[in-house]
């Protein structure tokens, strides 16, 4: 299934700003490749994936957003990944990415500041995206160090609330809900979201090979959707 003119350029309108957000935000972390390169690769995701592009816009506007925009800095991970290594002479395979599971490992030590290898080391450094580790030799000092540099780059309301978490108190959620006045849920959700921006500032998630979905199973565009979006003479 391909877009359709009119479809497309409702699209085209409807997601620049989103485009141009992700764009900014992914050529501050990969200087070495331009916005213009990577707002074209993420215009081209949605070329790709036409069955998911009709089935989100249908959704009401969060969902929508919050759908395209995680396929699309997935996307730009990937991509800006590959011409990083492009660039400094390196394969991706040795791309470095960091698990949760590894973060929270450290993030004791480096609120406690102290300077030794976790408990679980060995079976969180198992759940690592790469073949390779940071700093050629892939000790727990580089972890701990990386560790320590995403922290301090979160804002202030995030420190604290990891260090409710993870520091000598070791709240539990329903403990920092109490704390914060929200709810339980809304207490894990921040604690992730945290925990995120400091995998974020270390390079992101590893990128995952996205499938448009089949194209049996969306509705026609021509009949159920691009009518909607024709241009007007």
């Amino acid at each position: 299934m391909t877009l359709s003119d009119g479809f497309a350029k409702y699209i085209l309108d409807g997601y620049s700003g989103l485009v141009k957000q992700i764009a900014n935000e992914y050529h501050s972390k990969y200087p070495m490749v331009s916005r213009e390169d990577i707002s074209q690769e993420l215009w081209l995701w949605f070329w790709e994936h036409p069955n998911k592009t009709i089935e989100w816009i249908k959704l009401d506007d969060k969902d929508s957003d919050r759908l395209f925009a995680k396929s699309l800095r997935n996307h730009a991970t990937g991509y800006c990944a590959k011409e990083k290594a492009k660039a400094l002479g390196f394969e991706t395979i040795d791309n470095f990415y960091y698990h949760k599971d590894l973060v929270e490992q450290f993030l004791p030590l480096v609120i406690e500041d102290r300077f030794e290898q976790p408990a679980d080391y060995a079976d969180s450094v198992g759940k690592i995206s790469t073949t390779s580790d940071p700093s050629t030799g892939g000790n727990w000092m580089s972890y701990l160090a990386d560790v320590h540099s995403g922290f301090k780059k979160l804002t202030p309301d995030q420190q604290a609330l990891l260090v409710m978490k993870y520091g000598p108190q070791q709240l539990t959620h329903d403990q920092i809900a109490s704390e914060f006045k929200i709810t339980t849920d809304n207490a894990r959700m921040r604690v992730n979201r945290a925990l995120r921006s400091i995998i974020f500032k270390l390079g992101g998630s590893a990128p995952f090979t996205e499938e448009d979905y089949e194209a049996s199973s969306v509705p026609n565009e021509e009949e159920d959707v691009s009518e909607d979006y024709q241009e007007t003479e």
